[in-house]
């Protein structure tokens, strides 16, 4: 099944991170700008970028947003 990944879960995903665009584009080897496009909504993530949100997703669910920012 496909994800949908709208604006608004892209931007949740980064902020429970407690990350800007920048520093999520840095840590994940992404372009800021697509970020920021997602975010957004005028488009969506495709290919390694939809897995890695919904790794940090899945993630996020389970461990609070302080444990995964000390991971990184």
């Amino acid at each position: 099944m496909v994800a949908d990944w709208t604006s608004v879960r892209v931007k949740a995903v980064r902020r429970s991170l407690g990350e800007t665009q920048e520093q999520f584009a840095t840590h994940f080897r992404l372009h800021p700008e697509s970020i920021r496009t997602w975010e957004q909504g005028r488009g969506n993530p495709s290919g390694p970028a939809t897995v890695i949100l919904e790794q940090l997703e899945a993630g996020a669910a389970a461990t609070p947003a302080r444990e995964l920012a000390a991971t990184k």
